[in-house]
Parts: C-alpha cells; sequence; structure tokens
C-alpha cells in the first residue's frame, strides 16, 4: 500500500487535497475488509491515530472498527470502537453481535447495557445478538429483562426478535412463555415453525409424532434412524427411498406413502445439492435445478391433498416447510 509512505512524509503546510487522501485510506480499509490482511489494516489504522488529517474523521474510524470485526480481531475492534465518542446504532449493534458469535458473550451483554446508558435506542437487530448471548450464558433473567426493553421499544413482535426470543425460551425450556410468544407472532415464518418443532422436540414434546425420512442413500437413513431410536426409544420413525431428482422416485415414494393411511401434518423439504458438476437427471434436468427445486414441487404436489384432508378432519392447520442453506450469507 504505496500510499502510507506519502501519508508520513506528508507536511503541515501541504496544499494535498484531505477529501483525496481521505478516499485513499477508505479504500484501504475496505480492501483489509475484504481480503482480512489484518496487518495493513492495523497500519492504516496508526496512520489515522498519528495524523492531525485524519484523527477526527469519524467515517473513517467507524470503518476501521468494521474492518477489525470483518478479520476476526474482536479486542482490536473494541479498542477502536472506544475511540469514538458518538458511535452510530449500526456499530454498536456490530459489537454485540461480534461477542454474541465469538464470545466472550458477557460483554454483548455489557455493550448491551452501555449501548442504553448513553441513551442509543436498540432496534430490531440488536434484541437478536444479545439474545443469542443471553442463551450462551444460559442468562434466562436478563434474557427476560431484554424481553421487556423490546416490548417498551414496540419490537416485540417483529419477526426478527420474535424469533429470537421464541429461541431463547425453548432452548431454557420456558415452555409456555414460548408459545405465548409464538401465539403473539404477526407472522410465522418457517424459522419460527422449525424453533417451535426443535425446541419442543428438545423438551421431550415429541410424543406420538410418527416421522417418515425419505432419503436417496438408505444405509445411511438407516443409521440416522437407530441413531433417533437409541436416544428416544418410543420414537416411530421409518425410513423410504426417495431420490428427489427423479421424478418417478418422488411419485414411488408419494404411493407408498399414501398407501400406509397415516396422517399428514408436516411436510419438511430439506434435500439438496449443491455445487454438483453439470449432469442430467434422468429425466433430461439439470441436476441441481432437478433435485432443489423441482423434486420438492413434484413431491409437495403430489402429497397435498393428503394434508388438507387431514386438515379437514382433525381441525389441525398442516404445515410445509421449505428449507434453504444460509451459508451463502455467512451465518
Amino acid at each position: 500500500m504505496g500510499f502510507f509512505r506519502s501519508l508520513t512524509r506528508l507536511p503541515e503546510s501541504t496544499g494535498f487535497s484531505f477529501s483525496s487522501t481521505s478516499k485513499q485510506v477508505t479504500e484501504g480499509v475496505d480492501a483489509s475488509k475484504q481480503t482480512v490482511i489484518v496487518t495493513d489494516g492495523k497500519e492504516i489504522h496508526r496512520q489515522i491515530i498519528s495524523h492531525r488529517y485524519f484523527a477526527g474523521n469519524y467515517s473513517l474510524l467507524e470503518k476501521i472498527v468494521q474492518m477489525y470485526i470483518s478479520c476476526g480481531e474482536i479486542e482490536s475492534a473494541c479498542l477502536a470502537f472506544d475511540e469514538l465518542l458518538q458511535p452510530s446504532v449500526f456499530l454498536w449493534n456490530a459489537m454485540i453481535r461480534a461477542y454474541a458469535w465469538n464470545g466472550p458473550f458477557g460483554r454483548a451483554v455489557e455493550l448491551y447495557q452501555r449501548m442504553l446508558d448513553t441513551g442509543i435506542e436498540p432496534n430490531k437487530f440488536t434484541f437478536p445478538f444479545v439474545l443469542k448471548a443471553c442463551l450462551a450464558l444460559e442468562a434466562l433473567a436478563d434474557g427476560i429483562l431484554i424481553h421487556e426493553h423490546a416490548k417498551k421499544a414496540g419490537l416485540e413482535l417483529d419477526v426478527f426478535v420474535s424469533t429470537a426470543l421464541l429461541d431463547m425460551y425453548l432452548k431454557c425450556g420456558c415452555l409456555e412463555d414460548a408459545h405465548e410468544v409464538f401465539c403473539r407472532m404477526p407472522q410465522k415464518d418457517v424459522v419460527a415453525w422449525n424453533a417451535l418443532v426443535s425446541g419442543y422436540a428438545l423438551n421431550g414434546r415429541y410424543q406420538g409424532a410418527h416421522v417418515i425420512i425419505g432419503a436417496r442413500n438408505m444405509e445411511a437413513a438407516n443409521v440416522v434412524k437407530e441413531n433417533i431410536q437409541q436416544s428416544i426409544p418410543s420414537a416411530k420413525v421409518d425410513v423410504s427411498e426417495l431420490e428427489l431428482s427423479s421424478q418417478k422416485s418422488a411419485r414411488a415414494f408419494a404411493d407408498r406413502f399414501i398407501e400406509r393411511n397415516l396422517p399428514l401434518n408436516v411436510l419438511i423439504n430439506n434435500a439438496g445439492v449443491m455445487n454438483c458438476p453439470y449432469k442430467l437427471s434422468e429425466d433430461g434436468i439439470e441436476m441441481q435445478f432437478a433435485t432443489n427445486h423441482l423434486g420438492h414441487f413434484l413431491l409437495t404436489n403430489l402429497l397435498l391433498e393428503k394434508m388438507k384432508n387431514i386438515a379437514k378432519e382433525s381441525r389441525i392447520e398442516g404445515r410445509i416447510m421449505n428449507l434453504s442453506s444460509v451459508a451463502h450469507i455467512g451465518i
């Protein structure tokens, strides 16, 4: 980064444009964030602190904090953060999130309290981050207090906040509180439903469920079945062959299920392939598209009438969950 040398040689009475030099430094910080070169970022930080042209540039200092977080240098980020007189709510959230994801988790809760003490109002992103830290700490009392803060802020019913509350209560074993949060949610997306189902299972509320696992690898599926039944001897689990890239296989799976005359309350479409070499399915369709999209679509339509009929008979609404990976957004 050649502009380091020009910065150190810059005379006090220079006619050099501050804005253009600031742009150079900003680009350098962004490059350090993108390439995760923390040594370059630290050198830029040193130059900013030591040079009067940049010491008061608030946007540059914010970028320095973000750079350290991106590089996993959380303590350095905290030191840079403490140099700021009035950090934005975005930067408070970034720091709370960094500690909530990487630890020490107690620091996330401490930062949240500092944020309140400085008069900064939390937003819909603040609460999920700090609630994640409370869950990691098993600090239910702090989580309940933060729930009250969310209520006062009018954000309790936000889908991000309510899902974080739901997850915390379920994993802490507070099923009644979780159920109350879930019932109050104006929007119940697949993440919320998944949290509820897994939370009830985690707390032993799985009695009566009969799970059918559709799998293309029957050997691996049977190992999963055995593991489940070892952990939960009373569990009802069956496996049935299903290759979602094949329309013939999807139709055969649906026929076998319907022939068993079992109720269908929940259908979870979870299968998927990623970055597979270009190949056509037996139906002449690109393999990833056939598996991840058309296979789920076909299977759902083949079983939809069954689910509708069960819902009418039992007066219990059925659920169809389509799951996807979050690897592409770095969570």
